[in-house]
């Protein structure tokens, strides 16, 4: 997943407010968001991220709109 998404980075395919990682619970969503930006963190702006979410962080996300 981190080669993925550095190389669409990379070559400028999509820009990291592109991306939403999912995942299932909150531990594995903390651990992906660490991973990948601390992977990817000579790719990203200093100040962006690439978002990682739960499904349900996103479902409420959705309904709350």
């Amino acid at each position: 997943m981190f080669g993925k998404i550095g190389y669409a980075v990379r070559t400028e395919q999509f820009t990291q407010s592109d991306f939403l990682v999912l995942a299932f619970n909150n531990a594995a969503a903390t651990e992906l968001d660490e991973r990948i930006n601390e992977r990817l963190k000579e790719l990203l702006p200093p100040d962006q991220r690439i978002t990682t979410k739960t499904f349900h962080a996103l479902g409420l996300e959705i309904i709350a709109v």
